[in-house]
């Protein structure tokens, strides 16, 4: 709680430090405080004591919402954006961080068909339809699993690609409450309920 808000509060005072990657991590460490985990793994716990792992989920959601918000806003502004469209901003991308994505393992060949004209602005389009569907199948229950598994592939390619700071691991930490937050009927649990006493 007091790393989301004292990070909060420095970048609102010095704007010139903002960076959008920075601020979604002070946000996430923020709402992490109310996520109901602090007893679950507490040294001397009973282990099947079901209250001890129970509780309300809105800061799950909100953390959930906040990258859905991260999706549109980031496939919008692509849309928006004419180079982002045509790939160039993605080919020069690939062009500064080639050396590091092929230091990762990502093949000669696969980088190269990727900065090129054709393949980078195929990328762009991947890229933004990728985004949009994260953003309305993660909140269906039907596709939740599937897109939540889709998205965790998609930010590990980009961190084996581009330097993106913390951003890949925050969203893939979120991916994973998409995938594992539900009961069968799809309705969001912390946890089984407990079985009934006859």
């Amino acid at each position: 709680f007091a790393s989301g808000v004292g990070g909060i509060f420095l970048l609102l005072a010095d704007r010139m430090r903002y960076h959008h990657h920075i601020y979604v991590l002070y946000l996430m460490a923020l709402l992490c405080a109310f996520v109901p985990c602090d007893r679950s793994w507490a040294r001397g716990r009973r282990f099947g004591a079901a209250d001890e792992r129970l509780g309300p989920l809105w800061a799950m959601r909100l953390l959930q919402l906040q990258l859905t918000i991260i999706y549109v806003a980031s496939a919008g502004s692509k849309l928006l954006d004419r180079d982002w469209r045509s790939g160039r901003v993605l080919a020069d991308r690939l062009v500064r961080y080639g050396d590091d994505a092929i230091a990762r393992g990502v093949p000669h060949a696969a980088l190269a068909l990727a900065r090129s004209a054709a393949g980078s602005q195929l990328l762009a389009a991947t890229a933004i339809a990728t985004e949009l569907g994260l953003a309305l199948a993660l909140w269906h229950p039907r596709t939740r699993k599937i897109a939540a598994l889709a998205g965790i592939a998609f930010h590990v390619t980009i961190d084996l690609t581009s330097g993106v700071d913390v951003f890949s691991w925050l969203s893939i930490l979120i991916l994973y409450l998409f995938a594992t937050y539900e009961t069968p009927s799809g309705s969001p649990s912390a946890a089984p309920a407990p079985p009934r006493t006859p």
